[in-house]
């Protein structure tokens, strides 16, 4: 298979430059009863080349995210009942996120931002994906109460339960995340029986990592919206 490619910044903008200048020249030399005709051959250049610029500047948006490690297999089990695995997903864009359904104070507040962006991503291919920190609780059956709850989209957004230590090393060793159960002294002074990161996590096509955003921060929520469309735009090499 042959590996995608993108442009270096190099021959992206020498090429912008090429054609600002080709256009540059253009008006240079209209004089005269030539006008009209120059203008329209300025134009049709101009719309011709907006591919080439709108390729390159969804290049220049990709490259320009973070690459961090690649989340590893698992094989979790879906709200459905389902088996579910990373290659399940593989060549999709995809968010994550880790709450579990018996917290009320953080993953109400997780879960109803999640809403939003299947909202606002409703027409784009980009997937989402909540695992729960408390499956031994959190079954199938109680897994589909809650996603129904928030109007969670069979086919877009998944719920991931299975083992809890399958899962825990999931998200410290392959997402990079914080997780722990809440100790005596926690909960006796009012703590959620698990303490966990609150961190919404895109992963692009590949697998790999590209961002993790601040949940209590719109515009940090807003650019995530921004960067999922930008990874999920169509491939500009076919492989």
């Amino acid at each position: 298979m042959k590996r995608k490619t993108r442009p270096s910044l190099r021959d992206s903008i020498s090429g912008e430059v090429e054609a600002i200048s080709k256009l540059r020249d253009c008006f240079r030399h209209t004089t005269g009863g030539q006008v009209g005709d120059a203008l329209g051959r300025c134009l049709a250049m101009t719309v011709c080349l907006l591919p080439f610029f709108t390729f390159c500047s969804l290049a220049f948006a990709e490259s320009s995210l973070p690459r961090y490690s690649r989340v590893p297999d698992f094989n979790l089990i879906e709200r459905s009942g389902d088996s579910f695995a990373r290659a399940d997903i593989d060549g999709t864009v995809w968010i994550a996120d880790f709450i579990f359904t018996r917290c009320q104070g953080m993953c109400p507040l997780l879960t109803g931002r999640m809403s939003n962006l299947q909202n606002e991503l409703a027409g784009a291919p980009v997937n989402l994906i909540s695992f729960t920190v408390d499956p031994d609780y959190d079954r199938p059956e109680v897994l589909t109460e809650y996603a129904e709850k928030y109007g969670a989209q069979e086919g877009k957004w998944f719920f991931l339960t299975g083992a809890k230590h399958e899962i825990r090393e999931l998200m410290t060793g392959g997402f990079h995340l914080g997780v722990q159960d809440a100790t005596p002294e926690d909960l006796q002074a009012g703590a959620e029986p698990v303490m966990h990161s609150s961190r919404f996590v895109l992963i692009d096509r590949s697998g790999f990592i590209r961002g993790y955003y601040n949940t209590d921060e719109p515009q940090k929520l807003r650019a995530l919206v921004k960067d999922a469309l930008t990874l999920a735009s169509p491939p500009s090499r076919d492989e």
